[in-house]
């Protein structure tokens, strides 16, 4: 009996040693932990929202709660730690949310780790995180090599994050991280897809994807089922300097929203930021549109956006871009989609794949 005694006593000395050669760094706090994609992190006292809590009121609460879901957002930093683990704090109300139907808990929860620098970015891993808990921890990795590395995380996509601590060896180095070449974020403003449904984890959205094949800092601001083209979303957008505009709102916004809000909404963004570029995109064509009643639907719900177009484009200004991303994913064959609606890794690769070299040459012509 004492022996077993001995071992539990043992075992417990050395969990605690374990712990106490952590040093833990909260992200708001640590300045080598630097935030991207959430552009009022510091007006919002370090909450991970991806809109101002100055305008809650102002905003639809579906909007609004899936603003408190930090898609797109990134923690990078570099280390020379032999060991990297996370302290993931939720906070949500509703723990089930870890997970959805079409999603699973990589992909709505989990928080991506790439290595090396933005030019040159390898994924490693993901966290799992605890069905039914909103607090968990996470080792990345142990006993690797002292060496600096350059890392970054990804934000969950669909879940709250109300604290989020990175460990490290006690005796490690933690400097700031390497600079995008492309500091001026590319914003997306949209729907659903737009926020990264239904990838399989949080890092391949179309957004995520465009951004390190641009070495480009990236603003997600896509809301399911809330991408409505309100006129308050237009002039939140337009707080950020950014590199360039893409509107991706269409599937939320029935042919009703977009003939009265659409040109209104691309209008606040270019009177407000008249030289920062503006990129029109449409929805892709979901999988059942090749019946005539549903593609009578998408044709009527994209003339004001054609419309918007041909309108800025008479008056002269060469700012405003075409994307259509119907033309590139439409119904038929193996649909690159998860639902007949939401995209797949593939249908978000086969969009960034178009929607890459088309930014990089608008951000060129703009600094010219």
């Amino acid at each position: 009996m004492k022996k077993y005694l001995l071992l539990i006593i043992a075992a417990g000395l050395t969990l605690n040693a374990a712990d106490a050669e952590t040093k833990w760094l909260k992200v708001g706090e640590d300045k080598n932990l630097k935030v991207y994609g959430l552009p009022w992190f510091a007006e919002n006292d370090g909450l991970f929202y991806r809109l101002p809590v100055r305008e809650q009121e102002n905003i639809t609460k579906t909007a609004w709660w899936m603003s408190k879901c930090p898609s797109g957002a990134r923690v990078r930093f570099k280390t020379d730690s032999t060991s990297l683990k996370l302290k993931i704090n939720h906070g949500m109300e509703e723990s089930s949310r870890i997970a959805m139907w079409h999603m699973g808990a990589a992909a709505v929860s989990g928080i991506d780790l790439y290595l090396g620098p933005p030019q040159d970015n390898l994924f490693w891993m993901t966290t799992r995180p605890k069905d039914g808990s909103n607090e968990y921890e996470h080792t990345y990795f142990t006993s690797k090599s002292r060496q600096m590395r350059e890392f970054t995380l990804y934000l969950p996509v669909y879940a709250e994050l109300a604290s989020l601590k990175v460990g490290v060896d006690s005796d490690a180095a933690v400097e700031g991280p390497t600079e995008y070449q492309i500091q001026k974020p590319i914003v997306v403003y949209g729907t659903s897809i737009t926020q990264g449904a239904c990838a399989s984890r949080g890092s391949n959205s179309f957004a995520a994807i465009v951004g390190r094949r641009l070495n480009a800092d990236i603003v997600n601001l896509g809301f399911s089922g809330s991408g409505c083209g309100e006129e308050i979303m237009a002039r939140l957008i337009a707080e950020i300097d950014a590199s360039v505009y893409i509107v991706d709102s269409v599937a939320n916004m029935n042919a009703e929203f977009m003939e009265q809000r659409y040109e209104k909404f691309v209008t606040i963004l270019r009177q407000t930021r008249p030289e920062i570029p503006v990129i029109l995109m449409t929805k892709i064509r979901y999988a059942g549109e090749f019946e005539p009643k549903r593609k009578a639907v998408y044709d009527q719900q994209h003339k004001p956006l054609f419309e918007t177009y041909e309108k800025f484009v008479k008056q002269g200004d060469k700012k405003v871009y075409l994307f259509d991303a119907g033309e590139i994913i439409k119904p038929g064959g193996d649909h690159p989609t998860v639902d007949g609606t939401h995209m797949t890794d593939t249908g978000f690769h086969i969009i960034a794949d178009e929607l890459t070299p088309f930014v990089a040459s608008i951000i060129s012509d703009k600094d010219k």
